[in-house]
């Protein structure tokens, strides 16, 4: 049974740790051999923390020695600390969640399990489990980053049944509120975001503007980096044609780029931005990529942190000829784009004219930049002369 963490007078035995292994839905289980306590029953990758050791540290060595995953502590995520309180012992359990993107090669310790598998949450009540996995599980889950598809009506993930929402409303009180998250953003913080399709030129403009005047910062991450686990997407996406993976792209950047926005400094330039993300959103929805449903989800959030980000000053729309963009496309040879065709960047382009108007008609401050004929260093003198400001 898990006790409050505030509870007087717990002694416990000993400290564990635990992992939910997460991969496409699923959760790793693995089945406990006889002769060990809660014998033929499921529960996750679970062990004791030697001496010496750090919680991570045991962690990473029960998983390797119980299914041979071997991670580093980078792709841990920690989640909580929980105290058990069984009918024989009292203990502290960490728990943490590894996301997986490929299926691993499980190999078991036959020392001390028989069987693994791979269950949706929706699946634990058909299934003789550890105690306490199903609650330390869910809330796991509710609290860790979430997988999508998700429900628009309760935002959680559609694999998982009713129970991790209950758990999930049970634990609110917990969770930042919107009104305390609201006190601390900096309605004066003053700064701008770069909008507009794949080649049109704003990375290269930024990188000009910073070198005239270093003191404007632009926020900027490669996310396709090894780092990052977004690059994953969109190969299912592009190569599989799995499309739904475009989804799951789409909203791990849109909360990507939300922090990158909250996070930006004053009278920085922030390169992307979830407006852009709602522009790429709407072109592949148009292009049948994507359903109706799974737009609406995807909106619902983007109104959630856009209710939340202190509007910026200006965006800067870079927009140019769907020509144009296929020929820059082509020049800079990024790997994933060599599956962007015609259609596909003419409706982009579409999109982000269309997001255009409608964040105009929304009252924030457009400012348009055609780059078909002109280069990177005019266009960064003069946004830099008259609409940032400043000396050069």
């Amino acid at each position: 049974m898990i006790i409050s963490t505030k509870r007087a007078g717990f002694k416990p035995l000993f400290r564990s740790a635990g992992c939910i292994c997460r991969f496409d839905g699923r959760i790793l289980l693995l089945k406990r051999i006889e002769g060990k306590s809660y014998p033929l029953r499921w529960g996750i990758p679970t062990g004791k923390i030697k001496k010496g050791e750090t919680s991570t540290q045991a962690m990473i060595r029960e998983l390797y020695e119980e299914t041979h995953i071997l991670c580093s502590s980078e792709n841990l995520k920690f989640i909580e600390s929980f105290n058990i309180r069984n009918d024989d012992m009292n203990f502290v359990y960490d728990l943490y969640v590894l996301s997986l993107h490929y299926e691993p090669q499980i190999r078991l310790n036959h020392e001390e399990h028989l069987d693994f598998k791979w269950a949706k949450f929706s699946e634990f009540n058909e299934l003789q489990l550890v105690p306490d996995v199903k609650e330390t599980v869910g809330r796991g889950l509710s609290r860790s980053v979430k997988m999508v598809p998700l429900n628009i009506l309760t935002g959680m993930p559609v694999d998982l049944d009713e129970d991790i929402y209950s758990i999930f409303k049970r634990q609110a009180s917990d969770e930042i509120t919107h009104n305390k998250f609201k006190e601390n953003i900096n309605f004066e913080k003053v700064w701008h975001v770069a909008f507009g399709p794949p080649g049109v030129g704003k990375t290269t403009t930024l990188q000009q503007i910073n070198s005239i005047v270093p003191k404007i910062q632009i926020a900027k991450e490669n996310i396709l980096e090894d780092k990052f686990r977004f690059k994953n997407y969109l190969n299912k996406a592009f190569m599989a044609k799995e499309h739904q993976y475009f989804l799951y792209f789409q909203l791990d950047i849109l909360q990507f780029r939300f922090w990158q926005s909250y996070c930006a400094t004053n009278n920085s330039i922030v390169d992307e931005g979830i407006y852009s993300t709602l522009a790429y959103t709407k072109a592949l929805y148009t292009l049948k990529h994507i359903n109706y449903n799974m737009f609406n989800s995807f909106y619902s959030h983007y109104n959630s942190y856009n209710a939340i980000l202190t509007p910026p000053k200006t965006i800067l729309y870079f927009y140019c000829s769907t020509k144009k963009l296929l020929e820059r496309i082509k020049e800079r040879a990024i790997p994933h784009e060599k599956h962007y065709d015609v259609g596909y960047v003419e409706r982009l382009n579409e999109a982000f004219s269309e997001i255009s108007s409608f964040l105009k008609k929304t009252g924030l401050n457009m400012v348009y930049i055609d780059t078909d004929n002109k280069n990177a260093q005019d266009i960064a003198e003069e946004l830099c002369r008259n609409t940032l400001k400043v000396d050069i």
